[in-house]
């Protein structure tokens, strides 16, 4: 990637799943008062940042939580949501047959895949659903546009927690098995610049 591309990368804001402890995956659930505030922050934050939205491209997950926190985050940037173009390949990880369940009813109710992910987080398949390597694989189709000379240098994303941190990693080349250990902030964002990843 050309160290003129600038990506920053959001996730969306707070939803009712999330609130609850539930896997989302690609379900969705609404955005909660907070999520919204969240999004909105965020919004105000970019364009403290951006001196120019005009040579931004703003791409966002088709889902209905990220479309909801995209639109919320161009009311901030004064820009209108036609802008925004979804990309199917940044939705979040499919987990499959757990989503909408919460997090410890998996843990205790499907016990054995719950330790059998634990183990081998980035190549674990949940039934009905995907692996971390699995998402890494149309997550990279995207960034591979994004470095040819058909996609613009600036980039707005809105993607989500477990897909963020997969095109972070995917982009700073870290080992994979770091995952773990990435961040999904919903109140505040990532800058990918120059090889690098700058937190706001």
């Amino acid at each position: 990637m050309s160290d003129s591309t600038s990506i920053f990368l959001i996730r969306h804001g707070q939803t009712e799943f999330n609130l609850e402890g539930r896997y989302q995956g690609q379900m969705d659930s609404p955005l909660t008062k907070t999520g919204r505030r969240q999004a909105s922050s965020n919004g105000r934050l970019l364009a403290n940042l951006i001196p120019d939205i005009e040579a931004y491209k703003i791409v966002a997950s088709p889902l209905g939580r990220t479309m909801h926190t995209a639109k919320l985050i161009c009311a901030e940037l004064g820009v209108g949501a036609e802008r925004i173009e979804p990309d199917g390949r940044l939705v979040e990880h499919g987990y499959g047959e757990w989503e909408g369940l919460l997090r410890d009813q998996i843990a205790t109710e499907r016990r054995s895949e719950w330790e059998a992910r634990e183990a081998d987080l980035w190549d674990y398949v949940i039934p009905g659903g995907e692996s971390y390597r699995m998402v890494a694989e149309r997550a990279k189709s995207w960034l591979d546009e994004v470095r040819s000379d058909k996609t613009p240098d600036k980039l707005i994303v809105i993607s989500h927690g477990a897909t963020g941190q997969v095109l972070r990693v995917l982009y700073t080349g870290i080992e994979p098995t770091t995952i773990r250990s990435l961040e999904t902030p919903q109140d505040g964002f990532f800058l990918l610049e120059g090889g690098g990843v700058t937190r706001y």
